[in-house]
């Protein structure tokens, strides 16, 4: 088990750098999302499924919004850039 971890993470440099950045990007995002449902469930007094689905559309905009904000970037290919 030890060795499977030491294979994963990457080595000295860059990439090591960047993976970390990534882990800690990961964490506080899932805190966040975390915090919201506690206090809109506790603070707000709304019911979990009414926050659930607001959440649930807010991140399905959010995807539907990136898509093309993603797709025009200069040199990309895909945009009017």
């Amino acid at each position: 088990m030890r060795r499977y971890w030491h294979e994963q993470i990457p080595p000295p440099g860059p990439f090591r750098v960047m993976a970390l950045g990534v882990l800690v990007t990961t964490a506080g995002g899932g805190a966040w999302y975390t915090t919201w449902a506690v206090y809109f469930t506790s603070v707000a007094g709304l019911p979990a499924p009414v926050v659930g689905l607001g959440l649930m559309l807010a991140g399905g905009a959010g995807l539907l919004a990136a898509t093309p904000v993603g797709a025009s970037r200069p040199g990309s290919g895909l945009g009017s850039c």
